[in-house]
């Protein structure tokens, strides 16, 4: 572990919530992680740093990518779970998409008795309002699961007034939701020493709200969720 620190100068702070999520993850306290930046910042090689940090002999962990175009309702959420589960979630005749939901949450259920379930899933501001609400379906009830979402997010994408950012919203105000703000490095070494500080789990929910009123204006690039690692909430 500590050579993938000393050889990912900068993100140290981050990646180690990363692995503080996963280990409250793996005790049932699951949910997910908001990691989002530029392009170009370092999301992606957060997500790759963390992954290789991950035991999967104990983990089953699958990494989707959202796309532009997508082929299908909800395709990298359910990339993500036919990743996980070595076969195509079955989705069977439903009324309703509450009802579809519910018939692939009690499959993720299922796997994740069986053992730890970390979800990477690149690009949200790609994705549609389908798939992010089936996203915040899955990480309301995480919290209670052996389930860690993250996902990651380019700073001003989606557009502020559409529906897929109204979506992202409600998935960073759940409680069981953290955000990680990358700031572009421009010296490793430097770098390594300016990462701002965790804010401390006990903000205040006025708090929460002002640094969310920073958010929509900055569209979630100067903002702190309920327990996130960097921001520029009071701490």
């Amino acid at each position: 572990m500590s050579v993938a620190f000393r050889s990912f100068l900068g993100r140290s702070g981050e990646l180690s919530h990363l692995l503080q999520r996963r280990r409250e993850a793996s005790a049932g306290r699951g949910g997910l992680v908001l990691v989002s930046g530029d392009a170009g910042a370092g999301k992606s090689r957060l997500l790759a740093e963390f992954r290789g940090s991950l035991d999967s002999a104990r983990l089953h962990v699958a990494v989707a990518q959202c796309s532009e175009s997508p082929d299908r309702p909800y395709s990298a959420v359910l990339d993500a779970i036919s990743l996980l589960s070595g076969a195509p979630p079955v989705i069977g005749p439903a009324s309703s998409r509450i009802e579809q939901f519910a018939q692939i949450q009690r499959q993720i259920r299922t796997l994740a008795r069986r053992r730890t379930l970390v979800m990477l899933i690149e690009d949200v501001h790609w994705a549609g309002s389908d798939t992010l609400a089936l996203l915040e379906t899955i990480a309301s009830s995480a919290r209670l699961m052996r389930l860690l979402v993250v996902v990651t997010q380019r700073t001003g994408e989606p557009e502020e007034d559409s529906p897929a950012f109204k979506t992202l919203v409600r998935l960073h105000r759940l409680p069981q939701t953290t955000h990680l703000i990358l700031d572009r490095l421009s010296d490793p070494v430097t770098a390594s020493s300016s990462t701002r500080p965790p804010m401390a789990s006990g903000a205040t929910r006025s708090e929460r709200s002002c640094a969310f009123a920073r958010a929509i204006r900055f569209s979630l690039k100067s903002c702190c969720g309920p327990r996130p690692c960097t921001g520029e909430a009071t701490q």
